[in-house]
């Protein structure tokens, strides 16, 4: 399957899936303002995942892994991921 036929689910999905996504990446926001990897792993029918946050509406990953897990050069990250959700 590809990517696009999977964000074309996500975008057409029931609002409980919505409202996993938005979980989702609350939790990877916490991380990232808590200074960590923005990365969860997830056990679901005996398959491992793990899902990483690579960049969110332009703020990219930093390249140096002494910086925080994503830069943010303006304004809040916290109301960033919060007015997107």
């Amino acid at each position: 399957m590809k990517d696009h036929t999977l964000e074309q689910y996500l975008s057409t999905a029931d609002q409980p899936v919505k409202d996993f996504m938005a979980e989702l990446l609350e939790a990877l926001g916490k991380k990232i303002l808590d200074e960590q990897d923005p990365r969860l792993a997830l056990d679901y029918f005996g398959a491992q995942f793990e899902i990483k946050l690579v960049s969110f509406n332009g703020i990219s990953q930093a390249n140096n892994h002494n910086e925080p897990a994503l830069s943010h050069p303006t304004g809040s990250l916290e109301n960033r991921l919060l007015t997107n959700i």
